[in-house]
């Protein structure tokens, strides 16, 4: 018997990069977003966001962005697990 082979791993075709060192453009989408959570604020509600696109497209960068814009304002920023939407208990947490 030969020398067992260590597996490769297989990097998946796309990889999220999370945030940008540096973020440009986006701008109305930006602008829209900073609307829409002084009406939130004003009105003492919450609201959901949801962020669709292509692969590749920028989601996880606008999504960071989006975060710190977020909480630079003031406003609690979670990272939640998918499998969590499926548990309200969970989510709640």
């Amino acid at each position: 018997m030969g020398k067992s082979r260590k597996s490769r791993l297989v990097k998946p075709a796309t990889l999220e990069r999370g945030e940008a060192r540096y973020f440009h453009g986006r701008t109305k989408i930006l602008d829209d977003f900073k609307k829409l959570l002084g009406r939130a604020k004003e009105g003492n509600s919450g609201t959901s966001f949801l962020i669709q696109a292509a692969p590749g497209a920028g989601k996880t960068v606008l999504l960071a962005e989006c975060g710190r814009i977020a909480g630079g304002r003031g406003y609690a920023v979670a990272e939640v697990e998918p499998s969590w939407f499926l548990d309200l208990q969970t989510l709640h947490k």
